[in-house]
């Protein structure tokens, strides 16, 4: 009928690119991150972070003997945190790199 503009082919490209892409499970994202490759490059991010952290947030405590389970939870995110962001950034990469979500 009408001129269609250029938002009706991006909506195409968008919804085929929808079509053939599809989100993983939570449990697939989990598994994604604490297993292979991923593991290996999170690790020793999170391990250097996760370090420098403790030592600069808990340090305090640690060496005054002021440890409870509050500073034991503290100093366990100082190392979940850049683990998990290294293993979301690697996957993100990964997607990227294998064109995962734009429709090629």
């Amino acid at each position: 009928m009408g001129m269609q503009g250029t938002g009706s082919v991006h909506s195409r490209e968008r919804r085929k690119a929808d079509r053939t892409y599809r989100r993983p499970a939570p449990a697939q994202g989990v598994l994604a991150i604490i297993s292979g490759r991923t593991a290996r490059t999170a690790l020793p991010t999170a391990a250097v972070v996760g370090t420098l952290l403790s030592v600069a947030n808990e340090g305090g405590a640690v060496i005054s003997g002021h440890t409870g389970t509050a500073t034991i939870a503290r100093i366990g995110v100082n190392y979940l945190t850049p683990y998990v962001v290294a293993s979301i950034g690697y996957l993100g990469a990964m997607r990227r790199e294998r064109g995962v979500g734009r429709g090629e």
